[in-house]
């Protein structure tokens, strides 16, 4: 009788953490992702709910970024869709003949992207740290 109540604490407590584990690997919809490229000038990403990813660069205000990076606006910057599994993320965005293949993982409010253009092969790994601009319902 003790290893069963044993066995069930511990499962408990495994499934606990696997759970809190697992909620620090999902990218955020309430925010936008940043990742510097100068002082003048940032790239972003933003994800949404139903799948969409918006990807472009602007100035490094990323209060004004996340103004623009709007659905409403996709069709003047790169967008794709996103596939998650687990803590990893993939998508490929376009934007007139700009292609690219986005490769990354979330670890909380960082994510780990490696940028791979699809017409010349050149590859950019960045760090994108979030920013929280609402708050979710």
């Amino acid at each position: 009788m003790k290893k069963l109540v044993f066995l069930t604490v511990f499962l408990s407590i495994f499934l606990v953490s696997f759970s809190q584990e697992q909620a620090g690997c999902q990218v955020k919809f309430t925010g936008v992702y940043k990742a510097d490229l100068n002082e003048d000038e940032a790239i972003y990403l933003r994800f949404f709910k139903d799948g969409t990813v918006l990807h472009t660069s602007s100035i490094t205000d990323e209060k004004k970024a996340y103004k623009f990076l709007i659905q409403q606006f996709s069709d003047q910057m790169l967008s794709g869709k996103y596939y998650q599994r687990a803590c990893g993320f993939s998508a490929d965005v376009k934007h007139a003949k700009i292609k690219l293949a986005l490769k990354g993982m979330v670890q909380g409010d960082v994510l780990l992207v490696s940028m791979k253009d699809k017409i010349t092969g050149e590859t950019l790994d960045k760090q994108f740290e979030y920013f929280e601009m609402e708050k979710e319902e």
